[in-house]
């Protein structure tokens, strides 16, 4: 590789990441302003000066622009080793199906109550309390016994 296209291919990214972190900077603004519903992603594309496709390019949802991307919160040996800590699951596994979907649900009602409008509450907290409510709801017994309104066709 060329010293020139190592220069660009770092610069390249230096100027995604710099277009990622604004996105993400104007939608936290603008939560804040407004609540999480309170604006369109279109008005996030106007302030940052990009267009809808090229935001949905960096981010799937407002909701995923509003708490950013991984590389900017996480260092990179972090991300590598907790991809390596699954690796010997299988990730079409019921468990790890499951495990996913309920902590990615966690994680959109601790940013929606995090982000509504007069919340004073850390995130870190909201998302400790939804996680022991949902660890409350599955530490339950299991009344599995067919009932009479179970059984089937009468």
């Amino acid at each position: 590789m060329t010293e020139s296209a190592t220069f660009e291919g770092g610069l390249r990214e230096r100027k995604r990441a710099a277009t990622r972190a604004a996105i993400t900077a104007v939608a936290r603004s603008l939560t804040a302003e407004h609540g999480l519903n309170g604006y369109t992603v279109e008005e996030v594309c106007e302030r940052t000066g990009i267009s809808r496709r090229t935001f949905f390019n960096y981010f799937p949802t407002k909701e995923d622009a509003i708490i950013g991307h991984v590389d900017d919160d996480f260092p990179a040996a972090v991300v590598t080793r907790f991809i390596e800590g699954g690796a010997a699951s299988p990730p079409d596994h019921p468990v790890v199906r499951m495990a996913v979907l309920l902590l990615g649900n966690i994680a959109r009602k601790t940013s929606a109550a995090y982000f509504s409008e007069g919340n004073t509450s850390p995130y870190r907290d909201l998302l400790l309390e939804n996680v022991e409510a949902a660890r409350t709801l599955f530490s339950q017994p299991l009344d599995i016994a067919p009932s009479a309104s179970t059984e089937g066709p009468q």
